[in-house]
């Protein structure tokens, strides 16, 4: 990769950041969520039945801190853990309509900030950083 493309993909990954972080402080504000937690109610909604291991993988953060993170999205009501049938050790974790409604209003949000007409452009940001993934 030469300076000028490095260039380019820097620059986009940080404006990328820097878009999650905005969406992600305003939901963290309405709902109180605290941290990173949006990201586990994110994936959590997206993937329903995700065992803890899977969750971990996807966010890349250890056993420990998603069973945290998870105990603490329980208690306030964005996530269930029921355990799994074939696997009585296991739990796998579902969202709850509070974790639904975050879901929605953060595609919402996103929508406003990232206008459909740019969606084309996206996609083909998006699948030129795979490919280099």
């Amino acid at each position: 990769m030469d300076d000028k493309n490095f260039s380019v993909v820097t620059n986009y990954a940080l404006n990328s950041y820097n878009l999650i972080k905005k969406i992600q402080k305003s939901i963290n504000n309405k709902y109180k969520i605290g941290g990173d937690n949006l990201f586990y109610i994110l994936v959590v909604v997206a993937n329903e039945g995700l065992n803890q291991e899977k969750i971990g993988e996807t966010l890349w953060v250890n056993k420990s801190k998603v069973a945290r993170t998870l105990n603490t999205l329980e208690e306030e009501g964005f996530v269930e853990r029921r355990q799994d049938k074939k696997n009585r050790r296991q739990n796998n974790i579902f969202s709850t309509p509070k974790g639904k409604k975050v879901y929605e209003d953060t595609i919402k949000l996103f929508n406003q900030i990232i206008p459909s007409e740019d969606e084309d452009k996206l996609k083909q940001i998006l699948a030129s950083l795979s490919k280099a993934n």
